[in-house]
């Protein structure tokens, strides 16, 4: 009986450490309107090729502050074939009772993967605040802008930006 139990647990404890070593996990912060995106999600990924033409297809996870995906499918997006990503992802917000669904599809680039942190920013141009700021992406209702470690990447307004100050 003892034996058995000591056996189970290595069982476990060693299918747990394999499951472990096939994910590569990464600090990824989205915000939808300013607000960090913090219900867990399953974004899908999909690749394609020079002539546009997809090659895979596959979800990650997503909880704030981190993205996750199994190393094979890591593989596949930093495979030279590999030309354009992208990153679909579902949101809804409630609101007065009234719930909100946007679609939000995301050129992602393999070089984000390689920072210590990539915050991702998404605005809605259909509210008010944001579409007096920002100009939506070609076709959408929605724009995006990032910071890494690495540097940022920000849209240019239609208006100034406030300047914040550490006074």
């Amino acid at each position: 009986m003892k034996n058995t139990i000591i056996l189970s647990f290595l069982l476990v404890t060693s299918l747990n450490t394999i499951v472990a070593q096939n994910t590569k996990d990464f600090d990824f912060i989205i915000t939808v309107d300013e607000n960090i995106w913090s219900i867990s999600t399953t974004p899908k990924m999909t690749t394609k090729d020079d002539n546009g033409n997809v090659i895979d297809s596959f979800s990650v996870k997503y909880h704030a502050g981190s993205l996750s995906m199994q190393e094979s499918d890591y593989e596949k997006l930093i495979d030279s074939k590999v030309s354009n990503i992208e990153m679909e992802l579902k949101y809804s917000n409630v609101c007065d009772d009234e719930t909100y669904y946007y679609d939000y599809e995301i050129d992602f680039k393999k070089g984000w993967l390689k920072n210590y942190f990539f915050i991702l920013n998404i605005y809605n141009t259909d509210r008010k605040k944001y579409r007096k700021i920002y100009e939506p992406l070609e076709g959408k209702n929605y724009t995006f802008e990032y910071e890494s470690s690495n540097g940022q990447m920000l849209r240019v307004t239609k208006k100034k930006r406030k300047k914040e100050c550490c006074n």
